[in-house]
């Protein structure tokens, strides 16, 4: 039963003032904080564990679920939007309750403020920032809402289960063609927003895994590696401009976080001259990425079926508020108050023809007419 709530508002008041001291105490150039450490130990038991739902599905009752996404101003993002509200459809004993908080932190905090207001029974949420969002889901879990992180792993408070894909393998595999295609050189390295965890630390790891032999040899050399803020592309151009600076054009690969940030490095490359000489990976099969791959700009990009994960994500709520099991985990992160249940999903590498009509356009992400213009 959810309790009474007087305990929401306290809780959210004292989530409130937390955000602004947090708020005013960092900012973006900073180092990351510790990123949630992968864990083999079963989650954490508690006591005041939520019970699961009574809904009699035969009267017509509906589970709500709220959905919080952090933005929808790129194609990555509008397409997870399309995809949710296609899962909700086929769930006719679902009712999606979806938020966009176009990558502000203090409206998504608002935005699962209201979600309980409005009698959620679970929340699916990817966070804007990580470090900012935690009271207002412990306030979910004191109401009896069951919470389900989506890619991102918020700090220090009450999450249930987790789905994301395989962050080191999609880091791995991109810096693996980097350095196939260019085993020597200047490389630059560019993560996405200091705040997602933990995309870009196990981006950075994996990146590292693969660099770290040639960099001790002296055979690479990174001349220049940084976060980009909102995953941007306007980021992902200001620094390559400044590392061809740095190396007066002299740059052989840069490896980016995602394919915004390999369009703007794209863009920096095609005004120096450069589109086609230089070895960018990126990752999301943007279909600006895919063209950029049959032209020559880009090197390889990285599929995840978004739809896949979203029915991941609506089955684990379904699984939690009806007291079911969730099954097996393939792993679990510890964020500071527990060990989360982690359900990885698999990634497609794209770098040529035959890939994209083996992974976006046979799962129905593009059609070949997209793509190709055929």
């Amino acid at each position: 039963m959810k309790r009474n709530f007087k305990t929401l508002i306290a809780a959210c008041m004292a989530g409130t003032m937390i955000l602004l001291l947090a708020a005013c105490g960092g900012e973006k150039g900073q180092e990351p904080v510790a990123a949630p450490e992968e864990s083999t130990a079963a989650p954490v038991q508690d006591a005041q564990k939520p019970e699961e739902s009574s809904k009699d599905e035969t009267a017509g009752d509906k589970y709500k679920i709220g959905v919080c996404f952090p933005t929808s101003m790129n194609e990555f993002w509008q397409y997870d939007v399309k995809m949710m509200n296609e899962v909700a459809e086929e769930h006719s004993d679902v009712e999606i309750l979806l938020q966009v908080a176009d990558d502000d932190a203090d409206t998504q905090f608002s935005q699962v403020e209201n979600l309980i207001t409005q009698g959620i029974d679970a929340l699916i949420i990817c966070p804007v920032d990580t470090a900012a969002i935690g009271p207002a889901l412990d306030a979910c879990h004191e109401q009896g809402i069951y919470v389900v992180s989506l890619r991102r792993i918020a700090q220090d408070c009450w999450i249930d289960a987790i789905s994301l894909f395989d962050q080191y393998q999609k880091g791995y595999q991109s810096a693996a063609a980097a350095f196939e295609a260019a085993p020597k050189g200047n490389y630059v390295l560019l993560n996405g927003d200091i705040s997602s965890l933990p995309d870009v630390e196990e981006f950075k790891a994996a990146w590292y895994d693969v660099l770290q032999e040639a960099i001790d040899a002296g055979d690479v050399n990174v001349v220049l590696e940084q976060y980009c803020t909102s995953w941007s592309s306007d980021q992902g151009l200001m620094h390559t401009e400044n590392a061809l600076s740095l190396t007066n054009n002299k740059i052989d690969a840069i490896i980016c976080a995602n394919d915004d940030i390999a369009a703007g490095a794209i863009s920096a490359l095609e005004q120096a001259g450069l589109a086609g000489d230089v070895i960018i990976t990126g990752a999301d099969a943007n279909l600006s990425a895919l063209k950029y791959i049959m032209d020559g700009k880009q090197y390889s990009t990285i599929w995840q079926d978004s739809k896949s994960q979203h029915e991941q994500c609506v089955d684990l709520a379904l699984k939690l508020m009806k007291g079911e099991a969730l099954g097996d985990s393939d792993t679990s992160y510890n964020n500071g108050k527990m060990d989360i249940p982690a359900y990885k999903l698999e990634i497609d590498f794209i770098k040529n023809k035959e890939d994209m009509q083996e992974s976006v356009i046979a799962d129905g992400r593009y059609t070949d007419s997209e793509v190709f213009g055929e």
